[in-house]
């Protein structure tokens, strides 16, 4: 195992202990960020997809363990990185505008949410009608903000 993976093996946990202890409690109209996804979005630009589906399917049960959404989170975090895996520019391709990024951001959290409501709505898990707009909407501008708010502090250093 490389240095650099273990590395983000220890990020990846600092950041689901993160979502499960701080995150999840800070909401704004009832929406919560989903740190984990940013942090997915960023191991798409770092290394092979199999590296990231791995980081995925364990960030995601391990969430849904802790929030007994059992396989919503694994699902949705799966999917989407096999979606949008060649879609994410490298980490050593040429510097990207930041309206490229905030846009691309905005359809992976949005098609993130929409495969949690739609299987929520599958499964009957939670009442997913009375929570589709807070989280198709909320979820989104508030995931989508957070990620471009990092964004922008990384590219300053």
């Amino acid at each position: 195992m490389s240095s650099s993976l273990f590395k983000h093996i220890l990020i990846a946990f600092l950041v689901l202990a993160s979502q499960i202890m701080l995150f999840r409690h800070l909401r704004i109209f009832g929406s919560e960020a989903d740190i984990i996804l940013i942090y997915l979005i960023y191991l798409m630009s770092a290394h092979e997809r199999t590296t990231v589906l791995l980081f995925a399917g364990g960030l995601g049960f391990i969430q849904d363990a802790m929030l007994d959404l059992w396989g919503l989170n694994m699902f949705a975090k799966v999917s989407v990185v096999m979606l949008f895996y060649n879609v994410i520019p490298k980490l050593d391709d040429p510097k990207q505008p930041f309206a490229r990024f905030f846009v691309l951001l905005v359809s992976i959290t949005f098609i993130h949410n929409l495969i949690m409501v739609v299987l929520a709505l599958f499964v009957q898990s939670l009442s997913a009608s009375a929570v589709m707009t807070r989280v198709l909407v909320g979820n989104t501008i508030f995931t989508t903000f957070a990620g471009s708010f990092i964004h922008l502090i990384k590219n300053e250093n």
